[in-house]
């Protein structure tokens, strides 16, 4: 017997859920224009049109170039991992009775059929939210020099002022990008089988996935070295002494902290990438380890 109640109830909570989406996306957009237009009638009010075209300039071309950016790396990770995937006969698991083996072919079929539209859709979410850094990139762009250079780096003082707080922010959002399609790629290859998680036991992955997070890792070890970089650059506004700025502490011992947290996080990207080729993480591990007892040590 067919329930053609039950079928009339699941076309209304689809068609109220499409109506819900429908209804946000439509909000979303009709803010974004007020908010677009308010900013015009103000800047055009005070007759600073090309100020306004100039910030709606940076925005854009921020957001086309991170979203760019955002895309290629997510989409060549998602290409990369479908390859890393160990092959599965679409015959025997269409017979098979397994439902992990059906439920893998089935998500395997998806994943290639939207993977496209759905790194469309992360990159441009990434890609929006660089476009809040417009206000650093301009006045990157248009740093002039003060001449002082500071007594820890000998780098210009406009370097503290215009630089380091858009290199923070471009590592941070460096971060994002290789979390979030880490975060993607694991539960790809989880759902496929290529990364195995057994109770009591340490997670069984194949060669594939195995080279290919190490890669991933390696970034997150390189961005974590600029980003200790730019610590060791910040001391120069530390708290800490008696008076602001870097103090003895910070100099001598915080400093060669900081270098050698450096070094570690190069050493772990370096071993990392040897590691594609070996059985095992001792490798990654040992680095980890150290990186831990240092970063420990120095608090």
């Amino acid at each position: 017997m067919v329930n053609i109640g039950g079928t009339n109830t699941g076309n209304e909570r689809r068609g109220l859920s499409f109506l819900v989406f429908v209804g946000i996306i439509g909000f979303s957009i009709a803010r974004a224009i007020a908010t677009f237009f308010t900013n015009y009638l103000w800047f055009d009010s005070v007759d600073l049109n090309a100020v306004w075209i100039k910030i709606l300039l940076t925005k854009s071309i921020l957001v086309a170039a991170t979203s760019l950016l955002a895309f290629a790396f997510i989409f060549v990770n998602l290409r990369l991992a479908v390859r890393a995937t160990p092959v599965m006969d679409i015959f025997e698991s269409f017979e098979s009775q397994d439902p992990l083996t059906r439920f893998r072919e089935f998500f395997n079929e998806r994943f290639l059929k939207y993977r496209l539209w759905g790194a469309i859709g992360l990159s441009l979410f990434l890609g929006a939210g660089a476009s809040q850094l417009w206000e650093q990139v301009l006045l990157f762009l248009n740093q002039k020099s003060f001449g002082v250079a500071d007594p820890v780096f000998q780098y210009d003082v406009s370097s503290y002022v215009f630089g380091l707080p858009l290199y923070r922010l471009f590592v941070s959002w460096g971060f994002q990008l290789v979390i979030f399609t880490s975060f993607i790629i694991i539960l790809f290859f989880i759902a496929t089988g290529a990364l195995q998680l057994r109770q009591g036991r340490l997670p069984e992955v194949s060669s594939g996935a195995k080279a290919h997070l190490s890669v991933l890792l390696a970034f997150v070890a390189v961005l974590k070295a600029l980003a200790y970089r730019l610590d060791s650059m910040e001391l120069l506004y530390s708290p800490r002494g008696k008076v602001f700025g870097a103090s003895y502490t910070d100099v001598v011992a915080h400093l060669p902290a900081l270098n050698l947290l450096i070094l570690i996080s190069l050493f772990g990207a370096i071993l990392l990438l040897v590691n594609i080729k070996r059985r095992g993480w001792l490798l990654p591990a040992t680095a980890i380890s150290l990186w831990l007892a240092v970063s420990i040590i120095v608090g």
